[in-house]
């Protein structure tokens, strides 16, 4: 039977494991981690902070998760002893997580159904896609996405890595003309630099997954990041010969970020207390700075959502471990990156804290 969950009372489902989140018309699916399994075959039990063993143990004693994490992975103690000197990043608040078995919910992300004249507008963020078309289609067809009665903001990052960044950028292309806002992202930087004939960031592109966006555009340069990295001129024949105009047009026209009344909306991040206009195309478009994540408000009373750092590597840098990706709710920030070329799990995001998530 699988351990209970460390925050959340669980039920078991068909081999699923579910922690039962605050609403009752959403519950959060995880499958079971490798860590659970290693520690129920070791006879670990992992109890909730003041539950007591039952029949076990001295009488009143109290058994904690960090107990027993200790005594499996060796040196956790100064690891945490480490963490514990380190600003602390707010805690994830999940609400929906499906993977290809299913959804657990009455009706998608909205909990209990609604009419069609009760239907409120919802502001739904993506990033990162990285050439994953057919998931984000899968998500948007999953939350029931309707341009015009629904906002759906796109943070870049749109193509390599993945396996079709060819179809993927045509899908954007198709939701920015029924509505939906498209940022550039650090990924359609290189390109276009690349198309420019920029010979350093054809050469940086090209090995960061911009042979893969070559191949689906049917350039025989799958397996050549090595050689066309050497060679940057071939690089710069090659997009300005496979890719067409048209796509090289549209990423041209992407904003860098888009404002609304309470939210801005940015692929990397920006630098706290500098006014948009005077932002940095440096900062906008490949920052990483722990500053911007620790800032309780970086952009004023505005919540900034962005992407371009995976959730995992995010919290990790801040001294936070997340065992499976996940939109990050922070003070007056979202990130919306889950690093679906590693994890294979891709988040849509319903403003201001709820998300689901599907894996590829």
């Amino acid at each position: 039977m699988p351990l209970p969950d460390l925050r959340f009372p669980r039920v078991h489902r068909a081999g699923v494991s579910l922690p039962v989140h605050a609403s009752p018309e959403a519950r959060v699916v995880f499958p079971e981690t490798p860590g659970h399994r290693r520690l129920r075959g070791r006879g670990a039990q992992i109890l909730p902070y003041g539950q007591r063993t039952p029949g076990g143990g001295a009488r009143g004693a109290k058994r904690r998760p960090e107990d027993a994490r200790r005594k499996l992975f060796p040196g956790a103690e100064a690891a945490d002893a480490h963490r514990r000197t380190l600003p602390v990043l707010q805690e994830v608040r999940p609400v929906l997580l499906t993977g290809k078995s299913g959804v657990a919910s009455r009706n998608r992300t909205t909990g209990n159904r609604r009419s069609g004249k009760e239907r409120e507008m919802r502001l739904l963020v993506a990033s990162d896609i990285h050439g994953h078309g057919k998931l984000l289609a899968r998500l948007l067809e999953q939350v029931a996405y309707r341009p015009g009665e629904d906002r759906l903001f796109l943070l870049g990052d749109y193509i390599d890595r993945g396996p079709d960044a060819r179809g993927t950028l045509e899908l954007v292309m198709k939701l920015v003309e029924g509505g939906a806002v498209a940022l550039c992202g650090n990924h359609e930087d290189m390109l276009l630099r690349a198309a420019a004939g920029e010979l350093v960031a054809a050469a940086t592109w090209v090995i960061n997954g911009g042979a893969k966006t070559l191949a689906s555009y049917g350039a025989p340069a799958g397996d050549a990041e090595a050689l066309l990295q050497l060679f940057p001129e071939m690089v710069v024949e090659l997009v300005q010969h496979y890719i067409p105009r048209e796509h090289v047009g549209f990423l041209s026209s992407l904003p860098l970020y888009h404002e609304e009344s309470d939210y801005v909306f940015v692929h990397a991040g920006l630098q706290p207390g500098v006014p948009l206009p005077m932002q940095d195309r440096q900062t906008l478009l490949w920052s990483r700075d722990p500053n911007f994540w620790l800032h309780p408000a970086p952009c004023g009373s505005k919540t900034v959502v962005f992407g371009h750092t995976p959730v995992p590597f995010l919290l990790q840098m801040t001294g936070r471990m997340v065992a499976e990706p996940h939109p990050w709710f922070g003070p007056k920030k979202v990130c919306v990156d889950t690093g679906v070329y590693a994890t294979g799990v891709l988040a849509v995001v319903q403003l201001p804290d709820n998300y689901i998530a599907m894996r590829a």
